[in-house]
């Protein structure tokens, strides 16, 4: 009996994955139109790796991110980030990016803005790698130290990970990892 409820929940979980997958497409927010008459898409996150160095003698938090996604449709993907990025890579290439309003935030109190790739990408698996300094958020720095936090609420537009990171929408569930350095500082404090 045990080993059979052991089953049905490695199925379950199984099923669950596969559900939560397949209904990303239904879950996510309508692709929509450019004012340059390109296509933005809303993309899958699979997996993103942080790489975040915070240096107390120069007082920058710099971060490389490297995204893996997926797009079932052609187009320009989105993506959220409060900083401007310093650099942009889609599958090796340099690219750049645009902030732009969501249209449905157009005329209204709900205002939202995102990030659009502006590189039309065809459906399949891409990486994106992208650097920018933690400014609008910064840690605190200190003479010997450093104070970083990930302060996350979603009370007011934009209020989670893309403070600090950049990140897709709720309906997404990302694979994230997350490598630390801090330079500069003493230890044991």
């Amino acid at each position: 009996m045990k080993s059979l409820l052991q089953i049905f929940l490695v199925y379950l979980l199984a099923s669950m994955t596969c559900v939560a997958y397949a209904n990303i497409e239904r879950l996510a927010p309508p692709n929509f139109e450019l004012d340059d008459n390109g296509m933005a898409i809303f993309v899958n996150f699979i997996s993103a790796e942080y790489d975040i160095t915070l240096n107390v003698s120069n007082q920058t938090a710099h971060i490389v991110s490297h995204i893996t996604f997926e797009n079932t449709k052609s187009g320009m993907p989105l993506f959220d980030l409060i900083d401007e990025p310093s650099s942009l890579l889609i599958d090796g290439k340099a690219s750049f990016q645009q902030l732009i309003d969501t249209p449905h935030s157009k005329g209204s109190t709900d205002f939202n803005q995102l990030r659009v790739v502006k590189t039309v990408l065809a459906p399949g698996s891409h990486q994106m790698v992208i650097e920018h300094e933690l400014k609008a958020f910064a840690p605190r720095f200190f003479k010997d130290n450093v104070e970083a936090s990930f302060f996350m609420d979603d009370f007011e537009q934009r209020g989670l990970l893309e403070r600090y990171l950049p990140a897709n929408l709720e309906y997404d569930q990302v694979k994230m990892t997350f490598n630390i350095q801090v330079l500069g500082g003493r230890k044991g404090i």
